[in-house]
């Protein structure tokens, strides 16, 4: 809240990784990390973020903005081979 960032999980990935995003109730966001070649399975990074606990953004205001960025120490870097966001068909 307030601005403020949060780290919610960390880990190292010197082989590259495929990171993935999923939300329910839109609100309540879940992630995780697996192997780049897809090999394994997909193992959770950090808990549940509710995106709605301590919010002090008015209801119009609480859209998702899915980015991806990296931080770390100077000369850190990062490259991402693609994104993709897809939604799943709604249940009649």
């Amino acid at each position: 809240a307030n601005g403020a960032s949060e780290v919610v999980a960390e880990t190292s990935a010197p082989g590259g990784a495929q990171l993935r995003m999923s939300v329910a109730n839109g609100h309540l966001f879940r992630f995780a990390i697996r192997a780049a070649d897809g090999a394994a399975e997909w193992a959770p990074l950090g808990g549940i973020v509710d995106s709605e606990a301590g919010s002090d953004l008015p209801p119009w205001d609480r859209g998702v903005r899915a980015a991806l960025f990296a931080i770390g120490p100077s000369g850190a870097s990062a490259r991402f081979a693609s994104f993709r966001m897809e939604q799943p068909a709604r249940q009649p």
